[in-house]
């Protein structure tokens, strides 16, 4: 499985959310951060329209070091979630107004987006928040909505020949389910943290799986059992493109889940050398 990101193998992050509002401040200082790091690329992820614009702002700005990612988060169908907004209601042709301006954003700025999403499904939803109990109606209701947006990212990428970045808390057999329906598409399962047994038919159907800090936690141990039966035997001088090579790639999801000993505090793309480091001594 060659990279299909890039179309070099040196280390970059795969997923992280450049655009988010905690990096207004010092953007250029975080960038600069990580490429003294080593890491040569970075894919800055959207959950929505607005910021899609913002990634292929930030592209623009760092040109050859910074790439967008733009999509539509399946948070904006999660009734719990800051980006829902009443979305549920919302008309099957709103949806496809939304995703046309992620297409042609696509095709108006080609060398600056490499990947479509973050995109998915999420049943996180469902226990996240102990006081709200919805309904099994309820629950039909949003995971519907939630397939829906997420086959016409699919869809998309089909038309567009770009990699997906998929979202699959808590509904990685539900996405894997939906994905071998479009066998032209390919993509990584992002933060995957499910079974073996649904990773490895994962990887079968050539798609690919993102890790980040989370496998540094303490209490990840399980997880770093996992990729080690992935990965299997780790040479001390393999490189990015060995993982890449194996649908194994690497990401920090920044602002969010930052390494052990740095649980916290903000995280940065810098840190994706740290995951490089974790998975070399699995």
């Amino acid at each position: 499985m060659a990279n299909m990101f890039f179309p070099d193998d040196n280390l970059f992050d795969s997923h992280c959310h450049l655009n988010d509002h905690s990096f207004d401040g010092d953007r250029a200082e975080v960038v600069g951060r990580a490429t003294a790091a080593g890491v040569g690329k970075i894919v800055d992820i959207a959950i929505d329209i607005e910021c899609s614009r913002k990634a292929i702002a930030h592209a623009k700005e760092h040109t050859g070091v910074v790439f967008a990612s733009v999509g539509i988060d399946p948070d904006v169908i999660i009734p719990s979630s800051e980006l829902f907004q009443g979305n549920l209601d919302k008309p099957e042709a709103f949806w496809d107004e939304q995703m046309n301006e992620v297409r042609e954003s696509i095709l108006a700025n080609r060398e600056q987006v490499v990947a479509i999403g973050e995109t998915g499904m999420d049943k996180f939803w469902i226990v996240r928040n102990p006081d709200s109990k919805p309904t099994s109606e309820e629950v039909e209701k949003v995971m519907q909505r939630q397939e829906m947006l997420f086959r016409k990212h699919l869809e998309l990428a089909v038309e567009t020949k770009l990699p997906l970045t998929i979202h699959s808390r808590a509904c990685e057999e539900d996405c894997l389910r939906i994905v071998l329906d479009y066998p032209q598409a390919r993509g990584v399962f992002h933060s995957y943290t499910g079974s073996y047994e649904i990773a490895k038919k994962v990887l079968d159907a050539g798609w690919s799986l993102g890790v980040n800090g989370i496998i540094t936690f303490k209490s990840a141990q399980e997880l770093r059992a996992m990729y080690k039966k992935i990965l299997g035997a780790i040479s001390s001088d393999a490189q990015p493109a060995d993982f890449y090579a194996k649908g194994v790639y690497f990401e920090t999801d920044a602002p969010y889940l930052s390494p052990e000993g740095k649980r916290g505090e903000r995280n940065e793309p810098a840190a994706v050398a740290k995951i490089w480091e974790k998975l070399l001594i699995l």
